[in-house]
């Protein structure tokens, strides 16, 4: 099922490069000059050049490295598994997206999925620092999502 989760993730990276996502870093920092109302605390919204190059390449890394530390003792020969899961990345495109919004909550039902994923079918003690990373990438891409999809 980690697998699963990693091809998923790995499939939808395509999308962060989507020109809908073009111009969304400058709307975010614009959001963040508002000062907040009187009471409230500030938010500090994640960019998403910031998601890309850290929650994203995170999330992808210890997934792929928690899989093959796990080939070994599954009686699974890496290289193998490695070109299964490239074949499967490949084998389907990412839905297309017509909207920003619709580019948003895509990437944020494949990060929530993901997470889903390896909450219900592996063990608690085994992906943890994937788990960690796949969180601050659904966290992030929450934020985002609700700072420009749900008017306030």
């Amino acid at each position: 099922m980690a697998k699963r989760a990693f091809v998923d993730i790995s499939r939808s990276s395509l999308l962060y490069a989507d020109t809908k996502l073009d111009g969304l870093d400058e709307h975010l920092t614009a959001r963040m000059a508002i000062p907040p109302e009187p009471g409230s605390v500030a938010r500090r919204i994640p960019l998403m050049a910031e998601l890309r190059a850290q929650a994203l390449d995170t999330a992808l890394r210890e997934l792929r490295d928690e899989l093959e530390l796990w080939a070994p003792a599954l009686e699974l020969v890496w290289r193998t598994q490695e070109i299964e899961i490239t074949e499967a990345i490949h084998a389907k495109r990412p839905a297309a997206c017509e909207t920003q919004g619709e580019l948003l909550s895509y990437l944020l039902g494949v990060a929530v999925g993901a997470c889903n994923v390896l909450d219900a079918d592996v063990h608690p003690s085994h992906f943890v620092a994937a788990r960690d990373a796949l969180q601050q990438l659904k966290e992030a891409l929450k934020e985002i999502y609700t700072e420009v999809c749900i008017p306030y």
